[in-house]
């Protein structure tokens, strides 16, 4: 390719380098809040910069959300099949939005038919047996969401750290 031809691209994408700080692993144990034990856990080690790379295990229940972005509003679904439903996938950002730590999680889940749903995990997704999954900690950047008026959202934009 020429560098002509791939300039176009570069056009679309905002770029961040940064190092890694650490790496978390995590368990939430039967009965406890998937959303909320994270968001908490984050808050209280003061995590600011970071990327949920992976998350797996159980939940009684699953309260996923989609974005509309035609009107800017979360649609929550909720899914309560009996004996539960299996958490197969999760990633996600931590970064800052208007100056609070936030946790933009999303995870696929698949009930007892193998059918797979997906969205933005949302608080009264309660655990069944477990959930585990590891966190990296970035450092030398700052990520942030700033609104957008052309997307009606917050996507992330990248900064050097303060």
């Amino acid at each position: 390719m020429t560098e002509t031809t791939e300039k176009p691209y570069l056009d679309y994408i905002d770029f961040g380098h940064a190092s890694l700080k650490n790496f978390f692993v995590f368990r939430i144990s039967k009965g406890g809040d998937l959303f909320r034990c994270l968001e908490a856990k984050l808050k209280d080690e003061g995590i600011r910069s970071g990327l949920v790379l992976f998350m797996l295990g159980t939940l009684r229940n699953a309260r996923l959300a989609y974005f509309n972005t035609n009107i800017g509003e979360f649609h929550v679904n909720e899914f309560n099949p009996p004996g539960g439903i299996e958490c197969v996938a999760g990633s996600g950002t931590v970064s800052i939005q208007e100056d609070e730590m936030l946790a933009h999680i999303h995870v696929v889940v698949a009930g007892p038919t193998g059918n797979a749903y997906g969205g933005h995990i949302y608080p009264g997704s309660i655990v069944k047996e477990y959930i585990e999954g590891g966190i990296v900690i970035l450092e030398d950047i700052r990520m942030e969401r700033i609104y957008d008026e052309n997307v009606k959202a917050f996507p992330l934009k990248f900064f050097d750290p303060e």
